[in-house]
């Protein structure tokens, strides 16, 4: 009459209470799953929200705060434009300085590879008389 059911110990009956609790899982999800959908706000509900969300509320500017926020916004402009100027005039001030600094800089190491070239040259040229006045001193040259 009754089913008789495995060993509590068995691997049969492990495996069946895991296929049981997959069930439970997924019949969980299903119910949660309809559950969204049918909560879910439709279109109509949606518009309907946003519509009386985004109505003016009759705070309106004047034409005198309009004229005035021109005003603050042209000052803000050249206040802006005067800033940009000294800014400009002070980049162009440092560059021309920087200019100054490497050309100098360039002339005076051309000016130290041109002396370190001369006396390597005059060193060279130097060389084979003192190859001759040393083997004259030691008597090797007659």
């Amino acid at each position: 009459m009754f089913a008789q059911l495995p060993d509590p110990s068995s691997a049969q009956s492990i495996g069946w209470l895991v296929l049981s609790i997959a069930g439970l899982v997924v019949a969980l999800r299903s119910v949660i799953g309809l559950w969204r959908d049918i909560s879910r706000p439709t279109g109509a509900d949606v518009q309907a929200d946003s519509a009386g969300r985004y109505q003016p509320k009759g705070d309106y500017a004047t034409r005198g705060d309009l004229v005035a926020m021109e005003a603050r916004i042209t000052a803000m402009s050249s206040a802006s434009d005067h800033s940009r100027v000294e800014l400009r005039a002070h980049i162009d001030t440092v560059v021309d300085g920087l200019d100054q600094r490497m050309d100098s800089m360039r002339k005076e190491l051309a000016a130290r590879i041109d002396n370190q070239a001369a006396e390597f040259g005059q060193a060279l040229r130097d060389q084979p008389m003192q190859i001759v006045a040393l083997l004259r001193n030691t008597g090797n040259l007659k």
